[in-house]
Order: C-alpha cells, then structure tokens, then sequence
C-alpha cells in the first residue's frame, strides 16, 4: 500500500516541541494524533480510511 506523505521542514516554533501532532489527511478528514503514536497505529488507521474511502 502506498500512502502519499507531506513532511514539512521544522520551523522555530516546531522544534522541541513537546505537542507534535501528525496530521493524517483523506478527502475532507483530518485526523489529529500525538507525535508519539506508533507507526503500527498509524498505519492501522491508514489501512482502514482506505478501505473505506478506496482511496
């Protein structure tokens, strides 16, 4: 499965910061999770809007 990624560069108010979000993006869904969500789950939740959106 491929799933297209967007990585932004790290500006001044990024770095170090303690509340780094993920944000997954399918249609008009944005998913919000914490930066420290494994990448098992991520890909789990991936898996599912796929599924589901045949994305």
């Amino acid at each position: 499965m491929f799933a297209p990624m967007v990585i932004e560069g790290l500006t001044d108010r990024a770095q170090g910061a303690g509340d780094a979000t993920l944000e997954i993006v399918c249609g008009d869904v944005v998913i919000r999770l914490n930066g420290s969500t494994p990448a098992a789950r991520i890909a789990e939740i991936v898996r599912a809007l796929t599924e589901v959106h045949g994305a």
